[in-house]
Formats: structure tokens, C-alpha cells, sequence
């Protein structure tokens, strides 16, 4: 499952991407989504720093990771260190 979406598609949806992904608890209720449509979110974060942004529901599962380049407070702090062409969490 992609990490972001290296590029969208007409419709607004993010490219080599799921349409939907959730993180769901044993009774169905949903922790987290993914936000691959959300195109300028991925867009100003690597303007900003040119590094790629991680979807919201990787983020979720991450956590209390935070990414190096985010402005939110963890204790620890984490890169992707994999090819930038290479657009996956494993």
C-alpha cells in the first residue's frame, strides 16, 4: 500500500494508489482514512520540503513516530530513506 501518491489522476484521485484505505478496529469501526485526494496537501509539503508527505493513515499507524519534516511534537522522529521513486511503507 502506497505511502503517498506519486502523481493524480483526472478525477482527483491519487495515482497507483487504493480509491479508500481505512485502519478498522475488530468491531468495524473506522481509527483512520486515507487522504490521497487531498492533492495540495501532498503538493506543499514537498515544496516546502522536498521530502514526500505520508497519508493520514499511515501517519495514524506511525504514531507516536512523527515525520521529520512535520510540525507536529513526538519523541521520535522519522525519514524515508528509500529511493524517492520507490513510493511505499514496508
Amino acid at each position: 500500500m502506497a505511502a503517498y501518491p506519486p502523481y493524480w489522476d483526472d478525477d482527483g484521485s491519487g495515482g497507483h494508489c487504493l480509491r479508500r484505505a481505512e485502519w478498522l478496529t475488530s468491531d468495524g469501526k473506522v481509527l483512520a482514512v486515507s487522504d490521497y485526494e487531498k492533492r495540495s496537501k501532498y503538493l506543499s509539503f514537498v515544496s516546502r520540503f522536498r521530502a514526500p508527505c505520508i497519508s493520514s493513515h499511515w501517519e495514524f499507524l506511525l504514531r507516536p513516530l512523527v515525520l521529520h519534516h512535520s510540525d507536529e511534537d513526538g519523541p521520535v522522529r522519522y525519514r524515508q530513506i528509500e529511493y524517492h521513486r520507490m513510493p511505499l511503507l514496508a
